[in-house]
């Protein structure tokens, strides 16, 4: 091997000398060290395979941390209201309103007034005005 590059050292060529050199140098590795080109190959496209696959799965657990971290901002929002609402209990006016909301009860001496709400196409409001 080290006569093969003296020997390449030595002789004449038209091309620049470390042009030859780096040549030999590069035969010299693909035809001795194949198998470790192949290996680093091999390596690169599996890193290259994790990678996506990393991308996609961060992509899945970053929309899925926005969806709990909004569904817990829900959950604090009734969890305060259920508390106001536990506080409140023993508020005469609270559990009349509550009553009155939830319920339909309406205080002695009040009228309860309910609204039906009908949907009327037009035809029907026309075919009623023509007498």
């Amino acid at each position: 091997m080290l006569k093969d590059f003296f020997s390449l050292k030595a002789s004449k060529t038209t091309e620049a000398p470390y042009r030859s050199v780096l040549a030999y140098v590069f035969e010299q590795v693909l035809t001795h060290s194949w198998w470790v080109v192949l290996f680093l190959i091999l390596c690169y496209a599996t890193y290259e395979q994790a990678s996506k696959h990393y991308k996609i799965e961060y992509e899945q657990l970053s929309q899925q941390l926005s969806k709990l971290v909004e569904e817990k901002e829900i959950a604090l929002h009734t969890r305060q209201d259920l508390l106001l609402q536990i506080n409140s209990q023993n508020d005469p006016a609270w559990v009349e309103l509550t009553l009155m909301k939830v319920l339909g009860v309406v205080p002695e001496g009040q009228t309860k007034v309910f609204f039906l709400h009908e949907k009327k196409s037009l035809t029907n409001l026309n075919s009623n005005m023509i007498p």
